[in-house]
């Protein structure tokens, strides 16, 4: 499992289910099944493992360390889903349920899943202080992979608040640290999210090789989740390079691998990608109905990312002439991005001032967009929150950053 080689990990695991079987070993059994959910779960085969660890905690006593493993399992299970309303209470049980049994190396790992959770919701300071716990705990230990590990969840969290270059030191500090520990899984991840990060700082070759090469290694570890969250990723990358045959057939494979795994969440952003293609194809109508879609669905699962769908919706509006549509989502975008950059403490202000810099370029596209439509003071409202210059508010027919989605 610590080498990502999932398939001989369950190939073994099966088997040593199989001899505690025949022993009558409960304990044993009950253990193995909770090892081969982890697999399963780290596979993306979410309906092979729920009724996997399902099982354990329907026969395990209540307070049994078994228990407490398949609450955990079955928490990350339901996390990577999108399904987080019930993912929360259980992982929060599991934590718990850790303190109660001395376990901090158990205890790291479900902060960190916790903190994707957070991650996904958009709650991003959360993120980052539930990764700093894991952190933590891992060191309390002396595990060097899962130190690694939590070097990355914080700087995801940091690339998603638009801390891009601050995420990109904690990438690296996970990437230098893996040749010593040989974890494929984590590498390939790092590499992804580096892909992000460099796409949104206009580093577009370097974030593709990034991409494809994470992609190569999932592909051959088996993650289908992880496999459609790079595709999806890569489709927009592809979109910026004018590749729009290759980033819609990413973005189709994308969403196909979403649906195949039930993941609501998925399907939606690959969507969105398929929406700016869309857009860049000027094909706006399309894309109006597109992200239309994806927006009610990330909006009602309360996605971290329903802030891009909304922009992309008022893109398309504004290029169809709609502009108080358009306006009415862009200020919805907006708003939310203004959401995640209050969740800075006022006294940060260097981190608070870099977020401002890094979504200038949304505020910039709204407040141009409001001084088109007549509304001069609320254009100045925008920027005097997002510091903008006079000559940043003139209307421009293309909004915002070039690789947002």
């Amino acid at each position: 499992i610590g080498l990502s080689d999932y398939r001989e990990a369950l190939a073994a695991t099966e088997k040593s289910h199989a001899l505690y079987r025949e022993m009558g070993n409960a304990e044993g059994i009950q253990r193995s099944l909770v090892q081969i959910g982890t697999i399963q779960v780290a596979m993306g085969r979410y309906d092979a493992a729920g009724p996997v660890i399902e099982s354990v905690l329907a026969s395990a006593d209540e307070e049994s360390e078994a228990a407490a493993l398949a609450r955990g399992t079955l928490g990350w299970a339901r996390a990577v889903q999108g399904r987080w309303d019930e993912a929360v209470p259980l992982l929060r049980r599991a934590i718990r349920d850790t303190d109660r049994l001395g376990d901090a190396r158990r205890r790291a790992v479900l902060l960190r899943r916790l903190h994707w959770v957070e991650l996904s919701r958009g709650e991003l300071e959360a993120a980052v202080e539930l990764a700093v716990q894991a952190r933590e705990a891992s060191r309390s230990v002396g595990d060097v992979a899962a130190d690694a590990k939590c070097s990355m969840a914080i700087g995801q969290a940091r690339i998603a608040q638009g801390l891009w270059e601050e995420g990109i030191r904690f990438l690296q500090a996970t990437i230098d640290s893996l040749g010593t520990i040989g974890d494929r899984h984590c590498e390939a991840e790092a590499l992804w999210v580096l892909g992000q990060a460099r796409m949104e700082t206009g580093e577009n070759e370097e974030a593709r090789r990034c991409l494809e090469r994470a992609l190569e290694m999932i592909r051959e570890i088996g993650d289908r989740d992880d496999e459609f969250r790079i595709l999806t990723d890569l489709a927009a990358c592809m979109r910026i390079a004018e590749d729009l045959e290759g980033a819609l057939e990413a973005s189709e494979e994308a969403e196909r691998i979403a649906a195949e795994l039930g993941n609501e969440n998925g399907i939606a952003s690959a969507r969105l990608r398929k929406a700016k293609i869309a857009l860049s194809s000027g094909d706006a109508k399309s894309a109006a109905a597109i992200a239309g879609r994806a927006a009610e669905t990330l909006e009602r699962n309360r996605s971290g990312e329903s802030w891009l769908a909304w922009w992309i919706l008022g893109e398309a509006h504004a290029e169809l002439g709609g502009l108080e549509a358009g306006l009415t989502a862009m200020t919805r975008a907006v708003g939310k991005l203004e959401r995640m950059r209050g969740q800075i403490d006022v006294a940060d202000r260097d981190r608070r001032d870099a977020i401002t810099g890094a979504r200038r370029p949304q505020a910039s596209a709204l407040a141009g967009l409001l001084r088109r439509m007549g509304r001069d003071a609320e254009a100045a409202t925008i920027a005097r929150s997002w510091n903008l210059d006079r000559e940043e508010t003139v209307p421009h027919p293309q909004f915002g950053r070039r690789s947002s989605a």
